[in-house]
Order: C-alpha cells, then sequence, then structure tokens
C-alpha cells in the first residue's frame, strides 16, 4: 500500500495516541485471590482474554508505527529537494534546520560577546579621558 509521507506523519500522530490510550486503559497485570475470578470478571478466563487481546492490539499498533516510520525514514533519506540552489535530500534538510539552529545561537553569543567588548572599551576610554583631564 503506497501512502504520502503527509499522510504517514499523520498516521504516527494517531498511532501514537492509540497505543497510548490501549497501554493507560488496560490492565496487563492483576491477581485473583483462591478460586475467585479477577476483581470486575466474571471467570479468570474472560480477563486472560482481554489482557491478550489487549496486548496483541498494542503489538499490532506498534508493529504498524513502526512500519511506516521506516518507511518515512527512507523517503526522507531518498528523496531530494533543493533549497537555494542546492540540493539535500529531505533528511540531510531536516537536520540542517537543526544545525542553522546552533549557527544562530553561536552568532548571537558572539554578538553579545563583542557588544560587552565594544562597551567595555568605551568605558575604559572614558576612564582613560577623566584621568587625563
Amino acid at each position: 500500500m503506497k501512502m504520502s509521507v503527509t499522510r504517514g506523519l499523520a498516521e504516527l500522530k494517531l498511532l501514537d495516541k492509540r497505543i497510548k490510550t490501549v497501554m493507560n486503559s488496560a490492565a496487563f497485570v492483576d491477581f485473583a485471590i483462591g478460586e475467585k475470578a479477577v476483581n470486575g470478571y466474571t471467570s479468570n478466563k474472560e480477563y486472560e482474554d482481554k489482557v491478550q487481546s489487549a496486548y496483541q492490539s498494542v503489538k499490532d499498533l506498534m508493529k504498524r508505527r513502526n512500519d511506516i516510520k521506516s518507511a518515512i525514514v527512507l523517503s526522507n533519506a531518498m528523496t531530494r529537494v533543493k533549497i537555494a540552489d542546492k540540493e539535500y535530500t529531505v533528511a540531510e534538510a531536516i537536520e540542517r534546520k537543526t544545525s542553522i539552529q546552533y549557527e544562530v545561537q553561536l552568532m548571537q553569543k558572539m554578538k553579545n560577546e563583542y557588544t560587552k567588548a565594544v562597551n567595555n572599551i568605551q568605558r575604559i576610554n572614558e576612564e582613560v579621558k577623566e584621568e587625563l583631564n
């Protein structure tokens, strides 16, 4: 079955929610006292069947999620895009977005240090002028 990356990303979000919902709503471990059934169930078999069903549901959802995620990663590694006259794979473009943030942070740090140095020089120059007067 073919699926667009956009559709795959949307389905990943949906699968994440469904996995969390099933995991949060299911009680995978419980206990019974003596011959009584697990609390809230008419028989231990009913409880075991419900747990098995919830477990299988989560495993199926996780497998589907992994399959879609793998396909998206593969697509991102193979699909090429052109950005500002330079060609990248989608994976490289996504990573470039992250690395640009580091460059922006470095530039801001350097600007702040430059401003601090200029202010110190101006302060020292003012102090020297006052001493000369």
